[in-house]
């Protein structure tokens, strides 16, 4: 969510304190700091090299258990900040929030990135993650529940309704032009496939069935195989995804961003879901990293079933990213 100085202000604004009211745990405090210089901890240490760091937001964090009234006011990170020490001798519990109109990947990505910078900088046990959205897809749900966030729509009336392909799988020339890096200079040799398919209409989450967003894997290569150029995915080709070594890639933005885990994190659930085995590991590849990003990344793959997460800095192109929609 946007900066302000008002609040409730936006929609999703209005998406947060309906559900702060509903439940009323305790206090809400808004655009929670992390990374940057907000806290002393640097979790992204490890690394052991040089990066850059950004700023940044959590949309709500819930301090569970604390005293509050409805009428309080809803208040920012300088008043969080200033009572995590006594949170902390008290064990305070929180809930941290992210809220979009749609649930996606991409938000998902946030709420695993906030949640793991949350425990290491704030050092405060989180009781729940979990995620707004007054838009929610099936399939995303069920990612959302493997991954421990919790979903919600506590606006009214709701609108439950799939959302339309979540991945824009248009090819564009930035995107070839880092793989092509990665293939050439970074050891990423093999047979590269596009459009996998995954989720869609016929979506049967553990045996059910409802409709989902159609959804394909963005990248998936197969060391060990040859290919000119970036294949796009046809029945011929179901045996490549046999082979013992499976690599899930992103190819994201110029700079690292917290999505990029959501994507390989719930596509490699789907995955699995899907073909009946996970890839071996996850890829996102970038222009610029980001420290505190990349560490969570590496940090949470291998857990919560997705595969280890390496992330592959392959500097600038000549190619511009197109405008996010």
């Amino acid at each position: 969510m946007s900066r302000r100085t008002h609040f409730p202000k936006t929609g999703e604004d209005r998406q947060l304190d309906a559900y702060w009211r509903a439940t009323l745990r305790g206090p809400l405090f808004t655009e929670v700091r992390l990374a940057g210089s907000a806290w002393t901890a640097r979790p992204w240490a490890s690394l052991a090299k040089d990066g850059a760091v950004t700023d940044r937001r959590l949309d709500g964090v819930i301090v569970e258990g604390e005293p509050v009234e409805v009428d309080d006011a809803v208040r920012g990170h300088q008043a969080f900040a200033k009572s995590v020490p006594r949170w902390r001798e008290e064990g305070r519990a929180c809930e941290v929030i992210e809220v979009k109109p749609g649930l996606s990947e991409w938000v998902l990505g946030q709420a695993l990135v906030g949640r793991w910078l949350f425990e290491r900088q704030v050092g405060l046990p989180i009781s729940r993650t979990t995620v707004l959205a007054r838009h929610q897809d099936p399939a995303m749900v069920w990612a959302a529940g493997k991954l421990r966030i919790e979903t919600a729509n506590p606006r009214q009336p709701p609108k439950q309704v799939p959302m339309r392909s979540r991945f824009h799988y248009g090819l564009h020339d930035a995107q070839l032009q880092r793989i092509e890096r990665y293939r050439r200079e970074l050891g990423g040799e093999g047979t590269w496939l596009t459009r996998v398919p995954l989720a869609g209409p016929a979506w049967k989450p553990d045996g059910g069935k409802a409709s989902a967003a159609q959804t394909y894997v963005p990248f998936m290569r197969v060391p060990g195989e040859s290919s000119a150029g970036v294949i796009v995915f046809e029945p011929r080709h179901r045996s490549l995804l046999d082979a013992e070594a499976l690599d899930l890639v992103c190819v994201g933005r110029r700079k690292l961003g917290r999505g990029a885990l959501g994507l390989v994190a719930s596509y490699s659930l789907f995955f699995e879901q899907q073909y009946g085995r996970a890839p071996s590991k996850c890829t996102i590849i970038c222009g610029q990293t980001d420290l505190a990003v990349e560490a969570a990344c590496r940090a949470i793959g291998g857990t919560m079933r997705i595969p280890p997460v390496d992330v592959v800095e392959v500097g600038e192109v000549g190619a511009a990213d197109p405008e996010a929609s």
